[in-house]
């Protein structure tokens, strides 16, 4: 019997954001701080413009149907890895991790697919661009 893998990417779910920094519009002065220290790293998860992959969802889908491979090793897993990543200001992804799972070849194979993806469009806050950090499941599905 011969397994065939399928992994979906939950698009929708790569925007899933929730706030990571005390630069909000309730509060100008704190804004103003953060933008304008150049000397520390800001990270957002809520922005003004999100992160887009170049040449959209579609693109997106394409890049990780092309670029995936099952892991070499014998293995019976099905389930979402989740990922993280940064969105640097110049749109490079950077410090990919998973979240611990029951499977480290597929948490493996989803750094190394999302380590391979090219530059992004970066996000924006107040029309600057910032570093975005970013939550992406790799879902993993056996079929026979």
């Amino acid at each position: 019997m011969e397994m065939t893998l399928i992994i979906k990417a939950f698009i929708l779910s790569l925007f899933t954001y929730q706030v990571l920094t005390v630069a909000t519009e309730r509060n100008p002065t704190l804004y103003k701080v953060v933008v304008e220290d150049t000397l520390k790293p800001v990270l957002y998860l809520y922005v003004d413009q999100l992160p887009k992959f170049k040449g959209g969802s579609d693109s997106l889908n394409e890049f990780v149907r092309k670029n995936f491979t099952w892991p070499k090793e014998d293995i019976c897993f099905e389930g979402t890895i989740m990922t993280s990543f940064i969105i640097e200001k110049d749109g490079i992804v950077n410090n990919v991790k998973t979240i611990p799972s029951h499977c480290l070849p597929c948490e493996r194979e989803a750094i190394r697919l999302i380590s391979k993806m090219p530059s992004w469009i970066p996000g924006k806050v107040k029309n600057r661009t910032v570093r975005t950090i970013i939550y992406f499941p790799v879902k993993f599905i056996l079929e026979e």
